[in-house]
């Protein structure tokens, strides 16, 4: 699960940067605001660039 947000407030509810986890964001937002909770699912090998579902380049 990944979000823009800041840094002294997320990670208190198990978000952390996403490079962290080998997540890079689809713009350049600072590293610091693009965060990633891993879930139960997550597995160290989903790594790359991080892309929005089609619809949302629609807005």
């Amino acid at each position: 699960m990944v979000l823009l947000g800041h840094p002294d407030y997320y990670p208190r509810f198990g978000f952390r940067p996403a490079v962290e986890l080998g997540i890079t964001p689809p713009q350049p937002w600072g590293p610091q605001y693009f965060m990633a909770r891993p879930l139960t699912a997550w597995h160290g090998s989903i790594r790359g660039e991080f892309r929005y579902a089609r619809p949302f380049g629609d807005l």
